[in-house]
Parts: structure tokens; sequence; C-alpha cells
């Protein structure tokens, strides 16, 4: 079992967690319980399932670059779309820092086209359209919106790679301001 940090409100994190546990319902199980199929209009996003944990470092023009470590969970309920969550903590005292919950689907033939709708707890909603090719998905936000407090963020691309079991990503941002810059990067592992 992999355990990822004790965050400084006293809840660890553990990767098993999310793991088989009899208690939680069918849909909200992760891939690997075997109780349920991906749904056929999703088939070929079946290989983002699973838990997936590592490091990534941040930039952007007004901050200072950091180091995170991060958990992705994407799981499905036999529905046409996948869940996603993420967290992402600071590697120097474990403190919570990012986090965003959404879906992803497939829409139409080859090449296929991928939809996200993800929600950050920072106030932005991002709803990003890309193509699906050979285990690499590239997202462009067509809207990114926010409550009165968030951020100014006016758009999001994401550039996704697996690699057997190995994730990585890109994320540009264009915020207060300014025009897309690169900000994160990460390579995950495939945990569960």
């Amino acid at each position: 079992m992999v355990s990822g940090p004790t965050f400084r409100y006293g809840a660890s994190v553990s990767i098993s967690s999310h793991a088989a546990n009899p208690e939680r319902p069918h849909h909200l199980r992760p891939v690997g319980d075997g109780e349920i199929g991906v749904h056929p209009d999703v088939e070929p996003l079946a290989f983002l399932l699973g838990t997936w944990q590592g490091e990534g470092t941040g930039e952007y023009p007004t901050i200072s670059p950091f180091a995170y470590g991060e958990e992705i969970v994407l799981t499905h309920n036999a529905k046409p779309y996948l869940v996603y969550s993420q967290q992402t903590w600071s590697l120097e005292d474990g403190s919570p820092m990012h986090s965003e919950t959404g879906y992803l689907r497939l829409c139409g033939p080859a090449p296929r086209r991928v939809e996200a709708v993800i929600a950050h707890a920072t106030g932005l909603v991002e709803i990003s359209e890309g193509i699906l090719e050979a285990g690499k998905i590239e997202l462009v936000s067509t809207t990114v919106n926010g409550t009165s407090t968030a951020k100014n963020v006016t758009a999001v691309g994401r550039s996704i790679l697996v690699d057997g079991e190995v994730l990585r990503y890109r994320l540009r941002m264009a915020a207060g301001g300014l025009p897309a810059h690169h900000h994160l990067s990460a390579e995950l592992v495939k945990v569960v």
C-alpha cells in the first residue's frame, strides 16, 4: 500500500482507500472491482482508468516555481462517461494545494472527440474539447467561467499522454490578463 501525505488537518490519504471496498455502492467503486463493465461509448478511454500518483512542477509568470505531489483517480459507473478526480499537495509540508473533479466522454467517430467538464475547488468551471489519438489526448477549453471570487482564468489547455503504466501531462493556462503560458507538468504512475 502506498500512502500519500498526512495533511495538516489530520487526514491521511491512502491510495488503497480507493480500492475494492465492499461498503461502497457498485457505481462508486473504481475499476478493478469486476462488477460492471465500461460503457462501449467510452471504451477507447479505458486506458485512463485507475489511480495514478506522482509528482509535478508548476510555474507561471506571476508566481514562483513550485513542486507538488498528485493523485488522479479515473473511474466509471457503466454510463457513457468517465468520472475524474484530482488532488495535489505540497512536497515540502504535505499541505493540500489544488483539487478538481469532473467527467470525460467521447463524441463522434475517429479521430475521437473528447469532451471534459471539470470543476475546480477554486471556483472555476472548465469545459474543454479535443482529440484522442493513440493514447494521447489534447484538450482546449471552450469555456472557463468562475465565481465572483475565483481567479481570472480565461483559457486552459491540457496535453495528456499515457504510455503503459505512466501518465504524463502538461497544462497551459491564460490568467490574470496574460496569454496562455505553460503552468503545470507531471509524471504519474498507475498504482491501482
